[in-house]
């Protein structure tokens, strides 16, 4: 995604699926931009490290 948008990130991420895929999401995401977590279909509500 960085190189798709010439290394600045997604301004806003759609994730229904969790787990994992947001740990993911969160490398990929632009300064300022907005994580809108719509789901869980992996299973449990990931912890968030919030000080990336």
């Amino acid at each position: 995604m960085k190189e798709k948008t010439g290394g600045r990130g997604a301004d806003v991420i759609y994730d229904s699926v969790g787990g994992e895929v947001t740990d993911q999401s969160l490398k990929c995401i632009a300064w300022n931009g907005r994580l809108l977590v719509i789901g869980f279909a992996s299973g449990p509500i990931p912890a968030i490290k919030a000080n990336r």
